[in-house]
């Protein structure tokens, strides 16, 4: 029996935002260390989709998909929270359900990992492609009245990856409409023994939201600030922008 483990995403949202302040953000001690820990957590979640070239039905890159997000989302956060003090601040809920991915519903042929599994009123499909170091990922998750996608390329070995994965989350329940984007971008980003030396890494995060307690009716999207976090030369060496 598999289990794709999934995180849900919930945000708090308030009329915030504007554009890119250039320059390093100015850290507070825990915000320095939530930055450098989130960041390298980022980069080993999608340097684990590496993986997949050897094992198709490997469950450990597929589960840590959820974390890639989670973790680009509190550098958001830390940054949001740095700049404006707070706002736009995403978390991961307590509680997280797990889908199971029964024997023979992935399959593999040619490099193409197929996903057509449905259980407990969930359903996975989908695709992720490998071919030679690029990864390719078309995954799509419904139930619950929640809706998510994963999609993005990414050229990953054991110690480097480039390329963008994004995330789409969608929630429609009791009247409230909820949608969460998140892309991140791993540029040129190497690592020595699991800790990011050198590139760079980009997350940039869309909120719109309707319905929801505290939120004005057709409250539209907020134009946050894009995050670039900058690794190197050494390990544990970083900065935000």
């Amino acid at each position: 029996m598999k289990k794709m483990a999934v995180v849900l995403l919930g945000v708090f949202v308030v009329a915030c935002g504007g554009g890119d302040g250039g320059g390093p953000v100015s850290l507070d001690a825990n915000q320095a260390q939530t930055v450098k820990t989130s960041s390298t957590d980022t980069v080993n979640a999608g340097v684990a989709l590496n993986q997949l070239k050897t094992n198709a039905q490997a469950d450990e890159p597929i589960s840590k998909l959820s974390q890639i997000f989670a973790n680009a989302s509190q550098l958001w956060s830390t940054k949001m929270q740095a700049e404006y003090g707070s706002g736009g601040n995403p978390y991961a809920l307590n509680e997280a359900f797990e889908s199971a991915l029964t024997d023979g519903c992935v399959t593999e042929s040619g490099g193409t990992i197929t996903y057509n599994c449905n259980d407990y009123g969930y359903s996975i499909t989908g695709t992720v492609t490998v071919a030679g170091d690029t990864i390719t990922l078309d995954l799509h998750y419904t139930g619950n009245g929640v809706s998510f996608d994963y999609a993005g390329s990414v050229t990953v070995t054991d110690s480097s990856i480039d390329g963008n994965i994004g995330f789409n989350y969608q929630q429609n329940q009791g009247g409230q409409d909820f949608t969460y984007e998140i892309s991140i971008g791993y540029n040129g980003v190497v690592l020595v023994d699991g800790c990011p030396t050198g590139g760079s890494l980009n997350v940039d995060v869309n909120v719109d939201v309707t319905g929801m307690e505290g939120v004005p009716a057709g409250y539209g999207a907020v134009d946050y600030p894009n995050v670039e976090v900058r690794f190197g030369p050494a390990c544990g060496d970083l900065s935000m922008y």
